[in-house]
């Protein structure tokens, strides 16, 4: 059976986990969380796998025990092989191991270690429902490369008639020769998109298809990468030792999520 979020969290963090699938549901929202879903009697591997490819979202929710957790890494990897959209719940205030880092640098975290944890859950309910009203994205696909058809071979023409198909050929070359000096005479280029005034202490969280680190705490190096990309449509910068580290950081995006009051970023959109 699907369902909408998959619930990622140590047994140390039951408590949190349950206030979240409780908040969820409220809202319709369906959950899958161990081992209140496990069916007795099942493989207990194999239900969180089918578990975590048959969900839309996985929450993980990010603490000491969860960084120092292999199951929980193996759980996080398969999201990502899978194409699930993550949204790390970080309950703890610390950075996460280089292993686990690898395979969430580039999702947006939610802070929620400052109490009381009641705002974070509707943060996050929001987030949720907005993820799950943008259609999936579709698995990329690698089309087959079509087979090479053989060279033809050159044809011959009688001698008599060579004159008649000179000079069509010609009359084309010239064609072409004038066409080119045209162009190139003329100024033409793509017109540059339009990008929106820069949204301060705000985030637009999700739809993210890229994650980057930036070499200056400048917002305008972001929005200059999403100008530059015809599948941009958002982006968000967060300021460097807030909320992502040490480094500034760029997010492309591949929708317009909606805005959200954060200090720590800055956002914008483009049209199309």
């Amino acid at each position: 059976m699907a369902h909408d979020v998959f619930v990622s969290h140590s047994v140390k963090d039951k408590a949190v986990a349950e206030a979240i699938v409780a908040r969820l549901e409220a809202e319709s929202v369906t959950c899958w969380i161990a081992p209140r879903d496990v069916v007795p009697g099942a493989d207990w591997g194999e239900s969180i796998i089918d578990a975590i490819e048959s969900s839309r979202i996985m929450i993980l929710i990010f603490s000491r025990s969860a960084d120092a957790s292999s199951q929980i890494k193996r759980e996080v990897e398969r999201a990502v092989n899978k194409g699930v959209y993550i949204i790390p719940f970080r309950v703890d205030d610390i950075p996460p191991t280089r292993s686990l880092e690898y395979f969430i640098s580039t999702s947006q975290w939610m802070d929620a270690f400052s109490p009381p944890l009641e705002p974070h859950l509707d943060n996050l309910a929001k987030t949720v429902t907005a993820v799950l009203k943008r259609p999936p994205l579709p698995a990329a696909t690698v089309p087959a490369q079509p087979e090479r058809p053989p060279i033809p071979k050159p044809l011959t023409c009688p001698p008599s008639s060579r004159k008649s198909i000179l000079i069509p050929v010609a009359i084309a070359i010239l064609m072409i020769v004038a066409a080119a000096g045209w162009y190139l005479g003329h100024p033409h280029g793509k017109p540059q998109p339009k990008m929106s005034d820069m949204e301060w202490d705000t985030d637009r969280l999700g739809a993210d298809y890229a994650g980057f680190s930036l070499p200056t705490d400048n917002p305008k190096q972001c929005e200059d990468a999403c100008r530059s990309d015809e599948r941009c449509r958002s982006w968000t910068y967060v300021k460097p030792n807030t909320i992502r580290g040490p480094k500034p950081m760029c997010y492309l995006k591949s929708a317009i999520p909606p805005r959200q009051d954060n200090p720590s970023c800055v956002s914008g959109t483009k049209s199309q």
